[in-house]
């Protein structure tokens, strides 16, 4: 099941839709559709390393997580990652997000 969230800022959308391909999985990262004024863009991960990729992007055009959460409509702290992860890896889903919030907030520490 695809997870999204919603953005309306134009210059963080086309920054990230540059990246095609994951180059973990080969499958796009990004399957963004305009939706009533704002955009929602699609993402697959399936696992952790899929996810530390999809947060290492979008980490990049943000100066930090907070702003990276206003931009992402709170995406990573939402719970529909945790539920998803919880979905298909059982209870060591929700800790892999986790790590991957932690992950994405260090980006920004080297920074």
């Amino acid at each position: 099941m695809p997870l999204h969230f919603y953005c309306q800022n134009t210059i963080f959308l086309d920054n990230i839709k540059q990246y095609h391909l994951s180059e973990i999985s080969g499958n796009p990262i990004f399957d963004i559709h305009w939706n009533d004024g704002e955009y929602m863009i699609f993402v697959s991960p399936n696992s952790y390393e899929e996810l530390k990729e999809i947060c290492n992007i979008l980490s990049k055009y943000a100066n930090d997580y907070d702003e990276l959460s206003e931009l992402t409509g709170y995406f990573l702290d939402n719970g529909d990652v945790h539920d998803h992860f919880e979905e298909i890896l059982g209870e060591k889903g929700y800790q892999i997000v986790e790590d991957a919030i932690d992950f994405t907030k260090s980006l920004f520490k080297k920074a």
